[in-house]
């Protein structure tokens, strides 16, 4: 009956110390917008991203420069603004890591900001 239990203790242990670790690489998409997508209207910048424990953030690139750090509540709905782009090309990458310090980036996704943007370039609001 002492090997069973020492049996026992060691495999708890094994999965304690072992089996419960972050092994895994978060996984993130890019879904919205796609390449080549031209920006003539506001629309949401949609990612997903996933990871087997938890995501700890997402960096949000525009032309390789950090635009945005998503962490809990801190949505890029709420900073999105395709306004403050220049018209033209540029490029959008999604960075996500979890709490293991796994880090993944996604494609690079090409979009334009269309010179007639409709709400952006006003007298209140000139072009960048």
């Amino acid at each position: 009956m002492a090997a069973l239990n020492y049996i026992l203790v060691g495999v708890l242990g094994y999965i304690v110390l072992f089996g419960l670790k972050d092994r895994e690489d978060p996984t993130v998409s890019i879904n919205f917008p796609k390449n080549d997508y031209e920006f003539r209207t506001n629309r949401e910048i949609s990612v997903s991203a996933d990871d087997n424990k938890r995501v700890k953030s997402i960096i949000y690139l525009i032309d390789g420069e950090v635009y945005h750090t998503e962490e809990a509540g801190n949505s890029i709905s709420n900073v999105w603004n395709p306004c403050k782009l220049s018209p033209g090309e540029h490029t959008l990458q999604v960075k996500v890591s979890d709490f293991a310090k796994h880090t993944v980036l996604s494609e690079i996704v090409r979009f334009k900001i269309s010179p007639d943007f409709s709400s952006c370039w006003t007298s209140d609001f000139p072009a960048p």
